[in-house]
């Protein structure tokens, strides 16, 4: 047999597999905390009106994530710092509208659930910046009907979704040689055969 060489058990195999699910579960949990205690204190603050509008502010403007309110037809009416840096917007935003940085048919998709039967709603999207490149943002919109806007948090997800690709890499590629590993070759052998037999071909 070869000598020096260590036998990883099966639950090696698993682990790689499904760490990046894990991950994704984990990240997901947590950032929606993250985002509910952020509107929780963007809602309590606008609940006091004026009597807190100077912390709404500083709390807008401060925040980590990206904050903005639009219209129901997507044009901004503000943003704060975090936001606007992370698509290099500037700082005139008056402007701009979420259809051109999130496209017209998945921005009307969204206010027709937010109209639906849902006063909020979060999912992981691309938002296409004026650098021109695509962003992978964590976006929670909340519709408030009695100040006629819509209001939303972005978190940034580019070091997350980075992260991902490097777990599904290793999880299908040999870490000393770089190829395939027999466990991604023999998925996609699987998958070959599969949509072989649907097709009614034979491999024999």
């Amino acid at each position: 047999g070869v000598t020096g060489a260590i036998t990883l058990p099966s639950s090696f195999d698993y682990m790689y597999t499904y760490l990046p699910v894990l991950s994704m579960l984990l990240f997901g949990a947590l950032l929606d905390k993250q985002l509910e205690r952020v509107r929780r204190a963007l809602l309590h603050s606008n609940a006091q009106a004026l009597g807190n509008l100077e912390q709404y502010h500083a709390l807008f403007s401060s925040s980590g994530e990206g904050i903005f309110r639009c219209t129901g037809s997507g044009m901004l009416i503000e943003a704060n710092p975090s936001f606007t840096a992370l698509l290099g917007l500037g700082s005139n935003v008056s402007q701009l509208s979420m259809p051109q940085l999130l496209g017209a048919a998945q921005w009307a998709e969204h206010v027709a659930q937010l109209q639906r039967n849902q006063a909020a709603i979060s999912l992981e999207c691309q938002m296409q910046g004026l650098d021109g490149q695509p962003h992978w943002v964590y976006l929670s919109l909340h519709l408030r009907p009695n100040q006629d806007c819509i209001e939303g948090i972005v978190v940034d997800l580019s070091e997350r979704r980075a992260l991902e690709e490097r777990l599904h890499y290793l999880a299908a590629h040999d870490s000393l040689t770089g190829l395939l590993n027999r466990r991604e070759l023999e998925r996609l052998l699987r998958e070959t055969l599969k949509g072989a037999s649907q097709l009614g071909f034979s491999h024999l």
